[in-house]
């Protein structure tokens, strides 16, 4: 039995060549349906009938929020990226994508990395199926064991978020106060406000100028530019030792907020700092 592929390939001679070798069946993987773009890809997988898509770099809206529903789907994703086309690597591997081939890769290349994926139970992204709840929210060391030392750059930095229920006071001061004993402390810190509802945190620090803040940090996640340098250049520095990222200003505007690029964000923000403070809102999102 064969694996049923989708093909969204960009380059028309590239896309011919694959497909035709596919066709054969002596590689193990066949093409199901050839995509003219991303909102085909999406409504292919989502109908059941593919287990893998190969698709191109440039494929239009392709983001981490779009991968990320795929990983949701278990559709396992190979990526074609031009020839020594470092940036374009650099921003595919960014936006979680493991598997990558160049675009001039052979047909038998692409189906074992195919194959491969599948066999291994990888959905060939970090984005991140939003059913794996052990994968999004994973057990963190107690304080004890927490090695500071090499938290910075190894992606390992403590995350902790500040919630309480609805009409609950003192979520914002308490986030705060946390975050600044950190920083206070000589730890590098980064004070997150992600309460969609009345995101305060501006507000309690005096910082009166708009600032794009979690939103410019979740677009950039979304679009596989956010990395190291680009999450510090957003977060605002308040203190020697203090970042802050503020919120939206709008409660309307949350969908901006997408679960896979801000998982992301915070990935990042472990390699940036040893804490992260999140100030969430009352009600907790599915």
């Amino acid at each position: 039995m064969t694996v049923p592929v989708l093909a969204a390939i960009t380059d028309r001679r590239a896309e011919a060549r694959i497909v035709q070798a596919f066709e054969s069946g002596i590689l193990g993987v066949h093409v199901v349906r050839r995509c003219a773009d991303l909102a085909d890809v999406l409504a292919t997988a989502a109908a059941g009938t593919a287990r893998a898509a190969v698709i191109s770099h440039d494929l239009r809206r392709l983001d981490r929020d779009a991968l990320a529903r795929l990983a949701t789907l278990r559709v396992a994703v190979i990526v074609l990226v031009p020839v020594d086309d470092e940036d374009a690597e650099r921003r595919i591997r960014q936006l979680g994508v493991t598997d990558l081939l160049p675009v001039d890769a052979e047909a038998d290349e692409i189906a074992a990395l195919v194959l491969q994926a599948i066999s291994g139970g990888s959905d060939g992204t970090s984005a991140g199926g939003l059913s794996d709840v052990s994968a999004a929210f994973p057990m963190l060391p107690e304080p004890d064991d927490f090695d500071t030392a090499a938290a910075v750059g190894d992606g390992v930095g403590r995350v902790i978020a500040v919630w309480g229920p609805t009409g609950a006071p003192g979520r914002t001061t308490v986030a705060a106060t946390l975050a600044a004993e950190f920083a206070a402390a000589g730890e590098s810190t980064l004070l997150i406000d992600a309460d969609v509802y009345g995101g305060a945190v501006a507000q309690a620090l005096g910082l009166l100028d708009e600032a794009p803040g979690l939103a410019a940090a979740a677009r950039a996640a979304n679009n596989g530019s956010l990395d190291v340098p680009a999450l510090a250049e957003l977060a605002r520095a308040v203190g020697p030792r203090l970042r802050v990222l503020t919120g939206i200003a709008r409660a309307e505007r949350w969908p901006e907020l997408r679960p896979a690029a801000i998982e992301n964000v915070l990935d990042v923000a472990r390699r940036l700092v040893k804490h992260t403070v999140i100030d969430c809102s009352f009600c907790l999102e599915e």
